[in-house]
């Protein structure tokens, strides 16, 4: 009776690491549920992702504070302050889902882009250009100007 209760605890144990195993070879240093790794710079970033995105500087005066790609996306980060986007296909690839109360198309440099926000203030910007798919998402919201110039500056 002992070896049998012996032999079932050594059998859990071994089937408790082979599961933490999984898991830790699935998840690579770097990366998170989405296979998103995260780099330093946009050369590093677009070598895993096959394109390359430009992008502003800065977001509502905020530096960009690194990059996280996968093989069909390329995010730049500003902080906490906001991200911009750029992934294969034509699906919004916003993430967000809140439910703003202005929703507005504008035409910037002849591409139809959805503005949304509330108050007066945009806090994200979705648009498609030749079978990309692209987002600015703010924070804190900015004027619609401040909006355009940040989508001018993506590609």
């Amino acid at each position: 009776m002992k070896n049998k209760i012996i032999i079932g605890v050594v059998a859990i144990v071994i089937l408790i690491a082979a599961v933490f195993a999984v898991i830790t070879i699935s998840n690579k240093a770097g990366q998170n549920e989405n296979g998103l790794q995260t780099y330093e710079n946009m050369d590093e970033a677009a070598k895993n992702a096959s394109f390359h995105m430009e992008y502003p500087d800065r977001l509502c005066g905020f530096p960009v504070t690194g990059f996280r790609s996968n093989s069909s996306m390329i995010e730049a980060r500003y902080g906490n302050d906001g991200f911009i986007r750029k992934t294969l296909g034509v699906a919004d690839n916003s993430g967000n889902k809140t439910e703003y109360h202005e929703s507005t198309e504008q035409s910037v440099n002849g591409l139809t882009v959805t503005l949304k926000g509330n108050d007066g203030l945009v806090f994200l910007a979705v648009w498609n250009d030749n079978n990309f798919a692209y987002t600015v998402s703010v924070t804190n919201g900015v004027n619609a100007d401040e909006m355009t110039e940040y989508i001018e500056a993506t590609r």
